[in-house]
């Protein structure tokens, strides 16, 4: 079984994936493998990371949880845009379960406690454990 943490440029909790039932998560164009790996997990969690924008920052939370959708077709998909510098360009499709205000997230604090201690990675993609996936969900 393989779970994640997909971490998401702060301050876009409200906006990533879109609030409809089927939302994509973007990668990097350089890191294809980080989406081939994302797209074949049992279960996933979004973590909003402190990065500031317009004035606001991200509050270092897991605010929403989910699975890969079923269909994994469609133009959105590959989607090539950049932002912050960055290409993007690779696209999952995802079902997101249940999301809540990245204020009222579970925060970092607790992320560590669970042993949980890497949140810059190449990709956005950290790799946690079914316990630690179990865990999380029930506090979300």
């Amino acid at each position: 079984m393989n779970y994640y943490i997909k971490t998401i440029w702060g301050p876009r909790a409200d906006d990533c994936p879109e609030k409809n039932e089927e939302g994509v998560i973007s990668f990097p164009i350089n890191y294809p493998k980080q989406a081939e790996r994302f797209k074949e997990c049992d279960g996933f969690f979004l973590y909003e990371t402190s990065r500031k924008e317009n004035g606001q920052i991200g509050n270092k939370t897991i605010y929403a949880y989910g699975q890969i959708a079923d269909n994994q077709k469609g133009e959105d998909l590959k989607k090539e845009y950049i932002a912050n510098g960055k290409e993007f360009g690779w696209g999952v499709r995802v079902d997101i379960k249940k999301r809540v205000k990245s204020k009222d997230g579970i925060s970092i604090v607790r992320l560590k406690k669970l042993g949980i201690k890497q949140f810059q990675v190449r990709g956005g993609l950290i790799k946690i454990t079914e316990e630690q996936f179990k865990i999380l969900k029930e506090e979300l």
